[in-house]
């Protein structure tokens, strides 16, 4: 997952004193989905490297937080659902999923014709969840 800056409603804050995360346009953590949870580039001991984004305002956070405030975030039971990456790790419904098998169901070609396309590379991964969500993440 990659940081857009420039986009309008990136911000990048710094969580130094571990006294909790929340979007700073609607001061509350009630709307908070948190994207990715990974090591900082600063290697500093207690802190990870969080990417969020509010589900009211569409505001999106990235910036290094303490573990503990990461953790308060996460033990809230009013947090958005959603696909957590963790390291190499995607978690939905609270556990890791599990690589699956990517199916087809339909192919549409706008250009030409399918029976003169040489052959299909769909360079994906697909994960699944217990629940049935499934993501398919490039390779």
């Amino acid at each position: 997952m990659s940081i857009d800056h420039s986009s309008p409603n990136a911000v990048e804050v710094q969580d130094t004193q571990g006294d909790g995360l929340s979007c700073v346009y609607c001061r509350t953590d009630l709307h908070l989905i948190v994207e990715s949870i990974q090591t900082p580039d600063s290697k500093k001991p207690g802190f990870v490297s969080i990417e969020y984004s509010c589900g009211h305002c569409e505001a999106f956070f990235a910036h290094d937080a303490s573990v503990e405030s990461v953790a308060k975030l996460l033990a809230n039971s009013h947090c958005e659902t959603g696909v957590l990456q963790f390291g190499s790790y995607y978690i939905h419904c609270g556990e890791p999923m599990t690589p699956g098998r990517i199916k087809l169901a339909r192919l549409k070609v706008s250009d030409g014709d399918l029976a003169d396309a040489p052959g299909l590379a769909v360079p994906s991964m697909v994960l699944r969840c217990r629940c049935g969500f499934q993501i398919s993440l490039p390779v």
